[in-house]
């Protein structure tokens, strides 16, 4: 690649023939062709390529350009297989003048990829967010939402939800991961002791608006409210609010109704018993139920 400098000579000649003589001049150039010497890349396209080898002409020459390869940056050429010693850029110059082996190690530095995840309100602990292609295969975590079962993951993986998902070593490119999620349904459990119910939400979900527990009827009772879930006091009104979780058990509190017996007009017989919620025997005379 090149020639020495080259000698330029000046070059006069004269000569007769048949009684005429004739003259002239010319000039001659010459060079000489430098001598080669044994290039040497390593590396030349990631660090699994055969050595290149070329032959090249002492002096000055440009240094090879790697093709691109995938998940990698070229980090340039290097005199040693480390990256302590001198350092050429791709498409550089570089001059030998004196050596008959001249060695070059190609530096590949992994791309850092980010691994990004959509949530919807859900909590992910040791969760990558980056990789190159060099990284172990890992498996992304379970995420976790109260009031949800996780669905799986959509996004790089594809469209369909999959609760398991690995990124393989040797990929490349950024992820994006959008966690999944149905909500969990619930159970109400009512006791209603001898009362009667009518249009109850035995189910519900997180995402259910707030609905309130309808109110038990039972006969010559007086309903005193519900206790369970909403606390061991009876509530006649209880709101189940939306964003409540967990099964719900309710018991129904009751009052028995008595009549009021007072004196009056003639009531000439026993009452011998009244039965409204508990029994009661009663002998008296002369008395009229006032309800």
């Amino acid at each position: 690649q090149g020639t020495a400098a080259p000698y330029t000579y000046d070059i006069r000649a004269s000569f007769s023939q048949y009684g005429t003589s004739r003259s002239g001049s010319f000039q001659v150039t010459a060079s000489v062709s430098k001598p080669l010497y044994t290039l040497t890349y390593y590396y030349p396209h990631g660090e699994a390529s055969a050595p290149l080898v070329q032959s090249c002409r002492y002096g000055t020459i440009t240094l090879m350009r790697p093709e691109a390869l995938a998940g990698y940056t070229f980090g340039g050429w290097y005199e040693k297989p480390t990256t302590a010693s001198t350092r050429y850029e791709a498409g550089a110059s570089f001059t030998n003048t004196d050596k008959a082996q001249v060695s070059l190690y190609g530096n590949w530095i992994p791309v850092n990829y980010t691994v990004s995840y959509s949530l919807g309100g859900g909590t992910l602990y040791n969760q990558k967010t980056s990789y190159n292609i060099e990284t172990a295969t890992f498996t992304l975590p379970t995420p976790t939402r109260k009031g949800y079962t996780f669905r799986g993951w959509t996004g790089s993986n594809g469209s369909t939800p999959q609760t398991t998902v690995q990124v393989t070593k040797g990929s490349t490119g950024n992820k994006s991961f959008t966690a999944s999620w149905t909500p969990v349904e619930y159970t109400i459990t009512y006791y209603p002791n001898g009362g009667t119910l009518k249009g109850q939400r035995t189910t519900y979900t997180i995402e259910t608006a707030s609905f309130v527990l309808v109110t038990p009827t039972q006969a010559h009772h007086t309903f005193l409210g519900w206790s369970g879930s909403n606390g061991s006091t009876p509530q006649t009104s209880v709101t189940v609010p939306r964003g409540t979780t967990g099964n719900l058990v309710y018991s129904a509190d009751w009052k028995g109704t008595y009549a009021t017996l007072a004196r009056g007009a003639t009531f000439n017989q026993r009452v011998k018993r009244l039965t409204c919620g508990s029994g009661a025997t009663v002998y008296t005379d002369d008395i009229v139920i006032r309800g």
